[in-house]
């Protein structure tokens, strides 16, 4: 027997919002995420994958709202799901599609940031 999975996607959700400073959505799908695919529905402020590459998750976004895509194929862990996330975080934050040195820093410090506060208010529900 399998373990499942159960990730809190509204608190993950509401994290985002007060690190990114907007409205936050997430959207998990099981359609390839392709250079092609995104940019097709995701106009302004795309940060893509490469074009012929499946991704795990992209991000559209303005100064009101972000919108979040995870490719449920490939994110398999809560881990998983924070290191997409605080990715696309970054891209927001930096307002910038590079991954240069800078993105690596602030991706890795986002990481951090949200891993602690989803496990530490998972552990205050369970008090």
């Amino acid at each position: 027997m399998s373990e499942t999975l159960k990730i809190k996607w509204g608190r993950l959700e509401r994290i985002l919002e007060d690190l990114c400073d907007r409205i936050v959505n997430i959207t998990l799908t099981t359609h390839e995420l392709t250079f092609m695919s995104t940019a097709l529905t995701w106009q302004n402020n795309l940060a893509a994958p490469g074009r012929g590459e499946e991704s795990v998750s992209a991000v559209s976004f303005n100064e009101i709202e972000a919108e979040f895509l995870l490719n449920a194929k490939r994110v398999k862990s809560e881990n998983m799901v924070i290191r997409a996330l605080a990715h696309e975080a970054a891209h927001i934050l930096l307002k910038d599609p590079s991954h240069g040195t800078l993105f690596k820093e602030k991706w890795k410090e986002l990481r951090k940031i949200i891993k602690e506060k989803y496990y530490e208010t998972l552990e205050d529900t369970d008090k």
